[in-house]
């Protein structure tokens, strides 16, 4: 059923776009469940089945329902949290400048997770960081942060990584507006 749903979640003339949005559910939900519990064994078997692309692909489509984009964030946060060679199948997927699109959702669970994610590839050195900070990640992050309306849990996990984005050695070689950075700061 999971691979049926990562590879056949696409409308068809015999497929629905309810019932590709009913596979696309179920196929992410299902995967993270596995890499959340299975994660360095199913990381493998995930990359090799070549399955990052249609994790992003329904991260890119306008029309994917958010609980999907929600799961679909989630297994790519898991593979992102493995070694060093899986988040670099995630920069070379294109995954960044997909995630920082995502940071503009008015759902506050896909900001979230599109967060976790940029913050776990940031966090995994210098040259994934400076590939996060180069697709402009840094903006649309702190508009998060000044929302209104954050929750703990998004404050939480927006100053976690900003903290990547702004960490490790050599600095970042992203220009900052500090006059930006600090109010947002100063709130966390």
């Amino acid at each position: 059923a999971l691979e049926a749903g990562l590879l056949g979640a696409h409308p068809s003339k015999d497929k629905s776009a309810e019932r590709v949005a009913e596979l696309q559910l179920a196929a992410a939900r299902k995967l993270r469940q596995l890499l959340s519990s299975h994660r360095d064994l199913l990381i493998a078997e995930v990359l090799e089945r070549n399955w990052v692309p249609s994790l992003l692909g329904w991260l890119d489509q306008p029309q994917t329902a958010p609980d999907v984009q929600v799961e679909a964030l989630w297994a790519l946060t898991n593979l992102a949290a493995g070694t060093s060679e899986h988040t670099q199948v995630l920069l070379k997927h294109g995954a960044v400048p997909t995630l920082v699109a995502l940071l503009r959702s008015p759902h506050e669970e896909v900001l979230e997770q599109a967060m976790w994610v940029l913050g776990n590839l940031a966090g995994e050195g210098a040259a994934a960081r400076d590939a996060v900070l180069q697709h402009g990640a840094l903006k649309p992050l702190i508009q998060c942060l000044e929302r209104g309306n954050c929750s703990l849990s998004m404050l939480r996990i927006g100053s976690w990584a900003l903290s990547n984005l702004c960490d490790g050695q050599p600095r970042p070689t992203a220009t900052w507006d500090l006059p930006e950075l600090l109010p947002v700061l100063g709130k966390l």
